[in-house]
């Protein structure tokens, strides 16, 4: 079950890289925080993985929207950590 979610969260944010027409360097920060939560939890640092997840959140939130893709993958690894 849990490679099943991380499999859908990697497949929601290719999916999300695929359709963003956005600056580089934007997707580059979301993708850096994505990396860092991503890592921390495979290394069982959970700790250290929230308020990493909460900045992905937040930058997911403030460069998209409440509606979008890579808000919803920032709040689903917000929550899963």
């Amino acid at each position: 079950m849990r490679w099943q979610f991380l499999t859908l969260i990697v497949l929601i944010v290719l999916v999300v890289g695929v359709g963003l027409g956005a600056q580089a360097q934007a997707v580059d920060v979301l993708a850096d925080l994505y990396g860092q939560v991503s890592r921390l939890y495979s290394q069982g640092k959970y700790a250290e993985a929230v308020p990493i997840a909460e900045r992905y959140v937040a930058s997911a939130r403030q460069k998209h929207g409440e509606e979008h893709t890579e808000y919803a993958t920032a709040i689903a690894w917000l929550a899963y950590v």
